[in-house]
């Protein structure tokens, strides 16, 4: 039998280089080896709050964990081992899909950048020695690279956008500041990128982006991916972004001690049963050959199992003190995490304490605060208490006073109401005087207007044979028709005066027209007056005197309303110039305004008395639309009768009615809020709605006395 073919242990296949543990990793100063196991450095979160710590400008997508390039990644031959990492000491993997998510923002943000900022608005330019160099990083390397170029980008967006007004402190900060998962160095590489200037900053976002382009192809065919998309349909980008496998993550065999030393055993059973080969034999079978062969054959594999022994007990030695080594890095890991944690307690007790002191000095706090808002509400209790006697003193104060005014608006009542009904004698009396004037004007006005108008009617009918007689009697007659007419405005002066025009002008305006008679009778001559003349002229000093034959062929007709002439200022409204027809029309409608003003007068006089007796508006409204139609009434008839002039006649007297209309308006309003006849609202109301009233009679008897002047002699005759 084969010495090499006899059946050997299973840790036997294993090679001698195999059993030592691997070396440890040499990955460089921030890779994730046993001893800082326990504090892993973690990826950023790329939807992490860092809108705070970057001045108010949205952060970029992160990448995993690491350090930062510095500013000359892109032109320093040094500057690539900055980002080198170890993927195999490192726990945490960004997914593809996720990272595609993030650098295609990246992409799309370092385009627009470059579009924006280049010549002819394309971001490509030439390759170059530096941008080669990336190639060399790792997927995670150039991710952590991309977000920093990506955050400063940003920030300097955010900072050119700013006013050049803008508050100093509002800003966005003048570098990326430090984040607490990032390493120490990788801080300060991303705070030394705002020392960069725009070409140089401009020219290493061009390599990220050209980087950007060589790896993920499809971005340059607009196929980017966008954050919180579904992004699971992209394939995988390469070899070179595959897991490593479960298989090749380890390929040292762990000994089994336990195993070692059965086999140990076997093999001495085996020497044991070599010693004794004999006694397993049969006597009469076994030649002296076949025992020698045997023995020959024993040997040798003795021979081969004892070295294999001292092999294996080689290789159990160097891997105990392999394990002795582990075991005390082990402990030293062990103790030195021991002391973190007892300094961790420590901390922890110091911060407890400080939050038990914190929360002890809040709740004291909490009750001074307590005790001082009770003060202060009591005072302020005290002082609206002290606001409010004032308020109801001084409402007292004004309710007296109110009172007292209202019992003196009650006395000018009364007494305003007496002397309302004295007015009311003084203007009837006036009337009658106005009217008696009247008549002794028309009576000693008719004689002269008689005569002069006989005298000029002759004249104008005989014929005047003589010429010069007739360019002296047509002088002549003008002066006649002058000096009457200044005789007319004379005596109306007077008459309107009430005495105080002088006598004298009435007595020279006679005189003036007594010397002009006489000069065109002297011109003329006198004939004898036949009977039936004579009786003519008895018959036109009984009648009223009519001056319309005295009126020029230069008057025009009018084709107004009867008494529409009467209403203008100007227009032939005399008492000479009215016709008979006219003068009726007149005489009716002050006679209408006469009775209207009476009815208006008494319903003013219950007005006033349902005010004295604090009715309520049920009572108050009737009278005030019985006012109202009255004026309104009174409006309307002047129109008829005046035309378009009564306007300017009714202007005060509509204004009143609108007025009064208005206050029982706000009575009503007043009735609809709740207040009652005992509310000083509702006195102050009542108060104005007497002198409206008064106002209103007032102007309907002025109305009616203006009918009556326009009815009489106003303008001067005309005799030529």
């Amino acid at each position: 039998m084969n010495s090499r073919n006899a059946p050997l242990s299973p840790v036997s296949s294993v090679s001698g280089t195999d059993w030592s543990y691997p070396p440890p990793s040499k990955d460089g100063p921030y890779s994730l080896s046993n001893k800082n196991r326990g504090q892993l450095i973690s990826p950023p979160n790329s939807a992490g709050s860092f809108e705070a710590m970057n001045g108010g400008f949205q952060p970029g997508p992160r990448s995993a964990g690491g350090p930062s390039p510095p500013p000359s990644i892109g032109r320093s031959s040094t500057a690539t081992n900055i980002y080198a990492r170890s993927e195999t000491g490192s726990r945490y993997t960004v997914d593809e899909a996720q990272q595609d998510a993030i650098l295609g923002e990246h992409y799309v943000a370092l385009k627009q950048f470059l579009s924006a900022t280049s010549r002819d608005g394309k971001p490509t330019l030439p390759p170059n020695k530096a941008r080669d160099k990336l190639q060399r990083l790792t997927s995670v390397q150039f991710l952590e690279l991309s977000t920093d170029v990506y955050d400063e980008l940003r920030r300097r967006e955010v900072s050119a956008r700013r006013p050049s007004n803008a508050p100093a402190n509002g800003g966005p900060p003048a570098f990326l500041l430090p984040q607490e998962n990032f390493h120490p160095k990788r801080n300060q590489a991303r705070q030394k990128l705002s020392s960069l200037g725009p070409p140089r900053f401009r020219d290493l976002a061009t390599d990220v982006f050209c980087e950007l382009e060589r790896r993920i192809p499809r971005f340059i065919a607009q196929e980017v991916p966008r954050l919180g998309s579904p992004v699971s349909s992209y394939p995988p980008r390469g070899a070179n972004r595959r897991r490593p496998s479960e298989a090749s993550s380890s390929n040292t065999i762990v000994p089994n001690k336990s195993t070692m030393l059965e086999e140990d055993d076997d093999l001495g059973t085996l020497g044991d049963g070599d010693a004794y080969p004999i006694d397993n034999m049969s006597d009469g079978r076994q030649s002296k050959r076949s025992v020698t062969e045997r023995s020959e054959t024993d040997r040798k594999l003795i021979e081969d199992y004892e070295s294999q022994v001292r092999e294996l007990r080689d290789k159990l030695d160097g891997m105990e003190d392999v394990i002795k080594r582990k075991e005390d890095e082990m402990a030293n890991m062990i103790n030195g995490e021991r002391s973190r944690v007892d300094t961790a307690s420590t901390e922890k007790r110091a911060w407890d304490d400080a939050r038990d002191r914190l929360e002890r000095e809040l709740s004291e706090a909490r009750n001074r605060n307590a005790s001082l808002q009770q003060e202060l509400d009591r005072r302020e209790n005290e002082e609206l208490r002290r606001a409010l006697e004032e308020q109801r003193q001084v409402t007292n104060d004004v309710r007296r006073e109110a009172n007292v005014i209202l019992s003196e608006m009650r006395t000018l009542s009364q007494q305003s109401s007496s002397v309302w009904v004295k007015q009311s004698d003084l203007e009837k009396t006036i009337e009658t005087l106005e009217g008696e004037v009247r008549d002794w004007r028309n009576r000693q006005w008719s004689a002269v207007v008689a005569s002069v108008r006989k005298i000029t009617k002759d004249i104008d009918d005989s014929a005047h044979v003589d010429e010069t007689l007739a360019q002296q009697v047509a002088k002549l007659k003008p002066r006649v028709s002058l000096t009457a007419n200044n005789l007319i405005t004379a005596s109306r002066n007077f008459a309107g005066s009430a005495g105080i025009s002088p006598v004298s002008l009435l007595d020279a305006a006679a005189s003036h027209l007594v010397s002009a008679v006489v000069e065109l009778l002297r011109s003329v001559k006198i004939r004898p007056t036949p009977s039936a003349e004579l009786d003519d002229d008895v018959e036109d000093t009984e009648t009223p005197v009519d001056s319309a034959g005295f009126v020029s062929s230069r008057s025009t007709t009018q084709s107004q309303t009867p008494l529409a002439h009467l209403a203008s200022p100007r227009g032939g409204g005399d008492g000479d110039d009215v016709a008979p027809d006219t003068r009726e029309q007149a005489l009716q409608l002050k006679e209408f305004l006469d009775n209207q003003t009476s009815l208006l007068v008494q319903t003013i006089q219950d007005l006033v008395t349902r005010i004295r007796d604090n009715a309520a508006i049920d009572q108050l409204a009737p009278e005030i639309e019985a006012i109202s139609g009255l004026v309104q009434h009174v409006v309307a008839r002047t129109a008829e009768a005046l035309g378009g002039g009564a306007a300017q006649l009714t202007e005060r007297l509509e204004s009143g009615r609108e007025r009064l209309l208005e206050a029982g308006a706000q009575g009503r309003e007043l009735v609809r809020e709740g207040n009652d006849t005992r509310s000083r609202e509702w006195r102050m109301w009542t108060a104005t709605l007497p002198p409206i009233s008064f106002e209103i009679a007032r102007e309907t008897k002025e109305l009616a006395q203006r009918i009556d002047r326009l009815a009489g002699i106003e303008d001067a005759d005309d005799f030529s």
